[in-house]
């Protein structure tokens, strides 16, 4: 069950260093620090954002049991701290897209193959079938001729 307070599925909340106030969002609720794990442009950036923060309402507005609750107040604060990504998360990022594009082709590739054996299939049973009705009528031709 998601609360009102939980980051999204895609942000980290990372802690703040001792002494660290954090800001306070626009509707007077203190921010907090979260890390974005969204691959793209803000993968590892860090940012602000109001704890009140709507990033769901879909899912927001109704508990497992499907009853509407009351959301809470909603704020679009978000500043970010990072402004350029790392090197290191650049890669990552590029990383994952490639291994993404791999697993795709590959599942082109598994497609196309299985179509193959599939019409290979097909076009051996109709010559299969084919071929019987053949012997079939040779038979009954023997059989015509014999009587």
């Amino acid at each position: 069950m998601e609360f009102p307070n939980d980051p999204p599925h895609n942000k980290e909340t990372l802690p703040l260093r001792d002494g660290f106030i954090a800001p306070m969002c626009l509707c007077g609720t203190p921010c907090r620090l979260v890390k974005s794990l969204v691959l793209g442009d803000d993968y590892g950036k860090r940012l602000w954002m109001c704890k009140n923060y709507q990033y769901d309402p879909s899912q927001r507005l109704y508990s497992s049991d499907r009853r509407p609750r009351s959301p809470p107040p909603l704020c679009e604060f978000i500043e970010y701290v990072d402004t350029e990504q790392t090197l290191e998360d650049i890669a990552h990022v590029y990383r994952v897209a490639q291994r993404a594009r791999r697993h795709w082709l590959d599942m082109e590739a598994e497609e196309r193959r299985e179509e193959e054996r599939r019409k290979r299939r097909q076009e051996e049973e109709e010559r299969r079938c084919k071929y019987e009705a053949e012997r079939k009528q040779r038979e009954e031709a023997k059989l015509g001729m014999a009587m």
